[in-house]
């Protein structure tokens, strides 16, 4: 038994490692997790046949039903890089969309209750950070659904472009994340201003970034620009704030 996992194992690798590069940082990242998976389930339960009884044998039909599971998700891999970026957006989209909706609801909260969270200074700072947070949840959306319309993954440089998409969407979540932390009280104007300097900078390089890739076009200008002027909006309300 153990020759046959070995064989089939050694199989799997070998289709793995034949992926071209061309077809994409992240499709071969996602194929890459799904054998890393198999390969851990399939060593737990080869390594739990050293083990005895009833309860041991119980303990295997649970592994080896991890290992069917691991195996049956190569049934639903991305076939190409355009649609594990369609996903991987679709997920960061949902990230800092969740972010949007806790601080609105605190800040709504906070308006209806006696014992105030944030003074009235502090809630100066709210508005326009809250508005850079919007601003990088609209910049996902859009270029979601340009990518979804008008995306393909058929050359290397539309390949390139769509990880190139991957690796400044997946800096946005984080950085709406780390702004949004540093506005609950005792709120601390540099980080703060740290935290929104970081957002706003990665906001414009991703708008920047869509701008000049294969799934924009020019009818598309007029949302990338109207996006790149409320980025800069709310970080001009926001400077005067921090000094004052």
């Amino acid at each position: 038994m153990l020759k046959v996992l070995e064989t089939a194992y050694l199989e799997m690798l070998s289709t793995f490692y034949s992926l071209p590069k061309c077809c994409g940082l992240m499709l071969r990242k996602e194929v890459n997790m799904t054998v890393l998976q198999i390969m851990e389930s399939l060593t737990t339960v080869v390594l739990s046949l050293q083990e005895k009884g009833d309860k041991a044998q119980k303990n295997r039909l649970m592994l080896t039903g991890r290992v069917w599971d691991a195996c049956e998700a190569v049934e639903s891999l991305p076939q190409n890089n355009f649609q594990v970026t369609c996903k991987i957006m679709q997920r960061e989209e949902g990230l800092v969309l969740d972010a949007v909706q806790e601080i609105e609801e605190e800040v709504a909260a906070d308006q209806s209750d006696n014992n105030k969270t944030w003074n009235h200074k502090d809630r100066e700072l709210l508005f326009p950070c809250i508005g850079l947070v919007k601003a990088a949840r609209s910049s996902l959306k859009r270029t979601d659904t340009a990518l979804r319309m008008k995306g393909k993954s058929e050359t290397e440089q539309q390949v390139s472009q769509l990880d190139d998409l991957v690796s400044g969407v997946k800096k946005i979540s984080p950085a709406v994340d780390d702004l949004i932390s540093s506005l609950y009280p005792p709120m601390n104007k540099d980080a703060v201003r740290s935290t929104a300097a970081v957002l706003k900078t990665q906001i414009q390089a991703l708008l920047h970034m869509v701008k000049q890739s294969h799934y924009t076009n020019e009818e598309d200008n007029s949302w990338i620009e109207f996006l790149l002027n409320a980025v800069d909006h709310n970080n001009n309300k926001l400077q005067p704030l921090l000094v004052s």
